[in-house]
Order: structure tokens, then sequence, then C-alpha cells
């Protein structure tokens, strides 16, 4: 008697008929189904790290395809989608951008062989709080029967963060004065930042152009001067009384000046007049003078120049000009300048413009900002007045 029996694909419990020869005949029986070496159970999972996020972090995303077999999975794409106000930072060599509904990263990992897995990370940004549901997807070529699991979703709350301006102080605080704004100070000149960035005509560099301008900071320029200059630390009396004189209007190119033009400097550095100078090279250029550098200054002391004068030569030079930028610019964006900032800091130098003014600019620039973009969360929640319209909450 032939028996009819329900056949299911895969899995254990699965059934299929074999064919036997038994004494009364040929006989169908139930025996164990193998699923189809040339299918793949391709599933997907995301996750996303830090757990904790606030606007403004970077958050990466770890979407990963797993190939349960029993064949390998072939041709393998991995995706995540997203949307504003989630913006791209990054993602491996293997992904590209895609545009849809909203954005996606899709990324190619090709074969995965049965009973094991490939990744793909991806950092997104978030610009406002809120709570977010990113979708992933995995797509493979081979056959996938069981298709449910090639989706899944991850969810990221995302709290308010620190506003731009706080962001921005905290950034240049240790550039300008080599430590971290404590409290107050975080708190008056993150307020002075969102006042200059919210008032028209806009002037963002009177932030680091006060901070630059704060006795902290000149006593760390004083301070320096003196340990290049002199070689030795300066005492309380002489930071106060130069403390007073930049305070007064006094450059720090005139104060070094008159300390290398100084007795203390001279007799440190010998009384003929060559050899101060030589001294002078050294502190402002950082090297020797050169044979035809040696014969220009004694000329100039020919031709009736002082000490002072030929200082402050050496101090405009288009050399020391550019041992400035470059200094400011390494210490600002962690490069060199480009031939463009060289040369629109050496005609504004020319003209006047004090070297703290332009390094405040360099600070407020639009390289230097990318690293502290707004977020949504900095000009407050939309509340409604009426149903007429709606006004901005602070």
């Amino acid at each position: 008697m032939v028996g009819a029996m329900r056949i299911g694909r895969r899995g254990l419990g699965a059934l299929a008929l074999a064919l036997t020869t038994g004494m009364g005949g040929i006989v169908l029986l139930p025996s164990a189904a193998q699923a189809d070496p040339a299918e793949a159970d391709v599933s997907v999972t995301v996750t996303h790290s830090p757990t904790t996020v606030t606007t403004g972090d970077e958050v990466t995303f770890t979407v990963t395809g797993t190939n349960a077999g029993p064949g390998d999975a072939a041709a393998v794409v991995l995706g995540l989608s997203f949307g504003y106000p989630l913006s791209l930072v990054s993602a491996d060599a293997n992904c590209r951008l895609s545009y849809g509904d909203g954005n996606s990263v899709l990324c190619t990992v090709g074969t995965i062989t049965s009973g094991n897995s490939a990744t793909a990370t991806i950092k997104l940004r978030p610009s406002a709080s809120g709570v977010y549901t990113i979708p992933a997807a995995a797509s493979s070529t081979t056959p996938d029967p069981d298709s449910a699991d090639l989706a899944a979703t991850d969810t990221m709350l995302v709290r308010r963060g620190p506003s731009q301006g706080e962001r921005y102080v905290k950034g240049v605080f240790p550039i300008i004065l080599g430590r971290d704004p404590d409290s107050s100070s975080l708190t008056f000149w993150a307020n002075r930042f969102f006042q200059a960035n919210n008032h028209y005509p806009r002037h963002l560099e009177t932030v680091p152009l006060g901070i630059i301008g704060s006795n902290e900071y000149r006593r760390i320029r004083i301070r320096e001067a003196y340990v290049r200059i002199l070689g030795r630390p300066a005492s309380a009396t002489d930071v106060t009384y130069w403390l007073a004189r930049s305070n007064s209007g006094l450059s720090y190119e005139a104060i070094e000046r008159r300390m290398i033009t100084s007795r203390e400097f001279s007799a440190k550095h010998g009384q003929d007049p060559a050899d101060p100078t030589i001294a002078a090279y050294h502190v402002v250029l950082g090297r020797a003078p050169t044979q035809a550098e040696i014969e220009a200054f004694a000329l100039d002391y020919a031709n009736g120049k002082t000490f002072a004068a030929v200082v402050l030569k050496i101090q405009r030079s288009t050399e020391s000009y550019d041992l400035l930028i470059a200094d400011r610019y390494q210490k600002t964006l962690g490069h060199a300048p480009s031939a463009v900032g060289r040369y629109g800091w050496q005609i504004r130098l020319r003209q006047g413009v004090s070297p703290e003014r332009l390094w405040a600019e360099l600070l407020v620039s639009g390289e230097f900002m990318q690293k502290y973009p707004p977020s949504e969360d900095d000009y407050g929640p939309l509340a409604p007045v009426s149903n007429k319209g709606f006004r901005f909450q602070p």
C-alpha cells in the first residue's frame, strides 16, 4: 500500500520518500530529508557602539551577515539605511553610499562560506537627540528559502549633548592655553560663542581672540619668551612687569625684541656686537646666520643701524613669518599651511595685522569648524503657540 505524506523543504523534521524493494514488492518509505546544498541560510544582525550616544558623537554600526548553510552564500551584500539627522562619517573600503528612501550604505562582502560570518563597519553621526530605528539587510545571489531573517533593525537613543559652543570651547582651550576649561570658563565662553554665532554680522573670531587676549595666555607667552631668549624662568616680578606692558598694547614682537636687546642678553652672549646678533638669529629663527647674513648685518651697523633695528629686521623676515605661520597651522589644524594660506598670512602680517588676530581667524576657519558641527538641538525645539504657527523655544 502506498501512503501519501506532506513533504517539508528543510529541517530535521522534514521527510522525503525513499524507494526500496521488499518481499511484497515496491514500498515507499519516509526518510529524513537533507537541505538542498545549492541553498544557503543567510541572516543579518546590526549593533552600534557606544551604547550611550549624545548629539555630535561618532557611532559605529556593525552589520553582520551569517550563513547557516548548507551551501556557500555567493555575492553577499550587507546594507544599512539611515536618514536625516544621521550623517555618514565613514565606512569600510568595500562600501558605497546610495540614495533611495533616505541614504543607504551598501557593502559588498563576497562569498560567505557555510557556518561563517562577514561584517561591515559604518560610522554615522547624529545631529539631533531622539530615538532612531536603523534598518539593516543582507542579500545573496544564492537561493535562500528563509527570507525572514534577511532584515533586522537597531534602535538607538541619542541624548542631548553639549552645545556647539561648549564643544568648541573644549576644543580651543587646550590649543590656546594648554588645559581644559573649568566649568565657569566653559559657561562664559560658550555663551560668548552663542551670542557671536547668532548676531549679524557674525564675528566668531572674537571668542578665540578673547581667550588669546586673556592674562593667562599673556603669562604663558612671557614665560615662554624668558626661557627661549634669556635661558631662565621668569620671576613673578618679570611676569608682572611685562603683563602690564602687554595689557597697555605692547606687542609680543616688541616684548621679545626688548629682551633680545637687554643687557642680560648681551652679557649672556658676549660684548662683541656680532655675538648677540648671532644669538638673535638662534632665538628668532632657530639657526645660525649664514656668512652672507653676517656680512649684511655688519654693513647695517657700519651704516648706523642699531642692534634693535637689526633684530626687528630678523623678526620681520619672510623666514621668521614662515616659522610663525607653520607653528599656528600645526597647532590648529595639525598640518602645514597651503601655499595660498601661507601667502595670505605673509601679506597680512606685512600689512600690520597682528599674529593673534590671524590665529583667531584660523581657529574659526571652515576646516577647523568641521570638527564642531552644529546640532539641531542648538536651535531649540519648536513649540506651537497657536494653530497659526510656531515659535522657537530656547
